[in-house]
């Protein structure tokens, strides 16, 4: 409850670092948007939202849907150092991946547990020393062209399924 509420407050500048593993409800994260289906964080006026993994693992957990966005669209998500996943075990691609929505995000030294999905139209996507440990017959990485950036410097990628799809969806 409180890396949710830090995550979600309305201040310019969020960081939340990790003390140990942790698993956050998605739903603790808000109300799910219509449409791009993602659950916002921070607030209309944040830039700059800072998740440090700190070696550690959070664990999104939910029965559908993990997309996450900002409130701000124009606000950069970093996530850093240590291991990320969700609890969703089955479905279509865009159920089962963590899915990164509608903003600029930093990746840095993190591993994925399962599949990752970008959907930021117009926006920068930026990783960094990233590893996709993918266990399913999915696409690692799902990335929506739309006008999306995406930089890669450093990505491994094990999966039982398919590497990378860019699609214009």
């Amino acid at each position: 409850a409180e890396c949710a509420a830090a995550l979600t407050s309305h201040k310019e500048n969020v960081g939340v670092a990790l003390v140990n593993d942790i698993e956050v409800p998605i739903s603790s994260l808000g109300v799910q948007t219509g449409g791009s289906g993602e659950y916002k964080l921070g607030g209309e006026d944040t830039k700059n939202i800072t998740i440090d993994l700190n070696g550690f693992k959070l664990n999104i957990t939910t029965n559908y849907w993990s997309s996450i966005g900002a409130k701000n669209d124009n606000a950069r998500i970093l996530i850093q150092n240590g291991t990320m996943t969700s609890s969703q075990a089955t479905g279509t691609w865009n159920s089962y991946d963590v899915t990164f929505a509608n903003c600029n995000y930093a990746i840095d030294n993190v591993v994925f547990e399962k599949a990752i999905a970008f959907t930021n139209a117009n926006k920068v996507v930026e990783l960094k020393n990233v590893t996709i440990n993918e266990s399913h017959d999915y696409y690692a990485m799902w990335i929506s062209a739309e006008g999306q950036t995406v930089n890669i410097d450093g990505l491994t990628i094990e999966s039982a399924g398919r590497g990378i799809k860019i699609d214009e969806q």
